[in-house]
């Protein structure tokens, strides 16, 4: 006969850490600190119920967490965790889609950003956040431009128009990325003006976000 003592599980509370991730839809973006006046609204899924629904994640001393306090479950028992940030967007998650956002306006929702989901996550040894890392839907859109023509011969732009651009649409984030139903097509300028090309290529006009 062997003694074993069932040693109870220990009761560990579900908080989060938030960061802005590099943009990999565009060149060069940087990693950037999540403001923490921003709150988010996060969801929780295990195999066959809705743990967290949408709740709002506040900064309280240093962490990220739901005013209702939610426990890990059992070990044995994964979650699969979503968010969106501002809290109170129009947007929604399903298991399916993970974030959607049906009628994103770029005029509106430039600021929208959802997180990568983190997917069958168990309850840690010891404490330890869900980390939510957010990442615009959006493409970061810049040009350089150069010229390699002969000397004694000058080159220049004046301007830089993009035609029949999409300021509305439908956002999925799962299975892929995908934008659908876009809508509302203007012309844009990108840059007017007048600036002579070198042999060194430079940055005209600035950095847009664009779906």
């Amino acid at each position: 006969c062997i003694n074993t003592i069932n040693v109870p599980e220990s009761y560990q509370r579900i908080y989060y850490e938030a960061a802005i991730g590099a943009n990999t839809k565009s060149y060069g973006s940087l990693n950037e600190t999540y403001p923490p006046d921003v709150p988010f609204n996060v969801w929780a899924y295990s195999d066959s119920d809705i743990v967290i629904g949408g709740e709002e994640a506040k900064y309280i001393e240093g962490i990220w967490m739901t005013e209702k306090e939610h426990l890990w479950p059992s070990s044995a028992q994964a979650l699969d965790f979503y968010a969106f940030s501002p809290a109170g967007s129009p947007a929604g998650i399903t298991k399916e889609t993970g974030v959607y956002f049906k009628g994103f306006d770029i005029n509106s929702h430039a600021d929208f950003l959802c997180a990568t989901p983190v997917l069958r996550a168990v309850k840690p040894k010891a404490d330890a956040p869900v980390c939510m890392i957010f990442q615009t839907p959006l493409c970061e859109v810049e040009f350089n431009v150069y010229t390699s023509s002969e000397e004694k011969t000058s080159i220049w732009i004046d301007s830089i128009e993009l035609l029949d651009y999409a300021q509305e649409g439908d956002y999925s984030q799962m299975p892929i990325e995908t934008w659908s139903g876009l809508r509302n097509f203007v012309d844009i300028t990108f840059f007017e003006g007048h600036l002579d090309l070198t042999y060194i290529p430079q940055i005209i006009g600035s950095s847009t976000l664009m779906i």
